[in-house]
């Protein structure tokens, strides 16, 4: 009934009425019946050549959808982030990472990655660029001025937004067994920003500077035979087996960090807080075992992660 009662349709009965009952109502000779048929007829084609449009169209559309179903490509989102990546990350046993710094990614799904640490005992292997490289440098300068000397900081930052993580799972009294984080570091070309969780489901985003990736296009992938999530995992696989056989992963060590978690329990009444020069926050700290320790802020940023609590030698320049 909808498809009838068109507009298309509707134009074209319209058209038609007009038409029939103008030829039959007017005499030949009447001014009025010429210009009421003539825009009937214009009314008629028209409608005509809109279906035929609209049929275009729609079957365009058809063939675009067929071709993202092929694909495995299941939505689209204008900008980065989306709750189902949260969701998602939670529960996989197998977490693929690649981002250029990935800083602002990971401190926004830290309660996910630490689920899937310590619930799904899940490997999360993460790549970023290579910290004050020529490409890092590269980057800095397509995308702002401003972000000179700013990239290459927050890489850093995400190495111990890592070692965080970890240090917050092995403290974690009900996670008897927890996951595992590596970390390496890729020196090529620019790559698309990845989320691979297990082996069906993914997120790829389009990295295109001077866009930062939180406001790039996102595809959301699933698992089909050769689709493109198949490709994705195909193409981190093989940027981690390069990164590996030049030295650039690392394993964060649960047993060391269980160590260090241990000898540096921090009494917090005993906690002095002050700024160092560049402003960066240091703070020095006594242990349960009457051991003074110190850490700090990696950047000026109140938002900046702490460096881990090691013994006190002399507050850093």
């Amino acid at each position: 009934m909808s498809q009838i009662l068109s507009p298309t349709n509707l134009g074209l009965i319209f058209g038609i009425s007009a038409s029939i009952a103008t030829f039959y109502g007017l005499p030949g000779d009447n001014w009025l019946r010429v210009y009421i048929l003539g825009g009937s007829i214009i009314l008629i084609i028209a409608c005509v050549l809109s279906t035929i449009a609209t049929k275009i169209c729609l079957q365009s559309a058809w063939e675009n959808l067929c071709q993202l179903r092929h694909l495995g490509i299941q939505r689209i989102y204008p900008t980065g982030d989306d709750d189902r990546i949260g969701t998602q990350i939670e529960n996989a046993r197998k977490i693929r990472m690649m981002y250029i710094s990935g800083n602002i990614f990971l401190k926004r799904r830290k309660k996910e990655f630490l689920k899937a640490i310590t619930e799904q005992k899940a490997l999360i292997r993460v790549l970023v660029a290579a910290p004050k490289s020529n490409f890092v440098s590269d980057i800095e300068e397509i995308e702002s001025s401003y972000r000179l000397g700013q990239i290459s900081p927050e890489i850093t930052n995400t190495e111990a937004l890592l070692k965080e993580y970890m240090i917050e799972a092995v403290s974690n009294r009900n996670a008897t067994e927890i996951g595992s984080i590596e970390y390496g570091y890729y020196t090529t070309h620019l790559r698309s920003s990845l989320i691979l969780c297990d082996e069906n489901k993914g997120w790829i985003t389009l990295n295109l500077p001077p866009k930062r990736s939180a406001q790039s296009v996102t595809l959301e992938l699933s698992a089909i035979e050769e689709g493109l999530l198949k490709d994705c995992i195909d193409h981190f696989d093989k940027c981690w087996q390069i990164a590996e056989k030049w030295g650039r992963t690392h394993v964060i060590q649960k047993e060391t960090l269980e160590l260090s978690n241990d000898n540096t329990s921090i009494i917090d009444s005993e906690i002095k807080t002050t700024m160092l020069p560049d402003g960066r926050t240091y703070q020095l700290g006594l242990n349960r075992k009457g051991k003074l320790l110190e850490r700090w802020k990696v950047t000026p940023d109140s938002n900046s992660v702490w460096t881990e609590w090691q013994d006190f030698l002399m507050p850093p320049e």
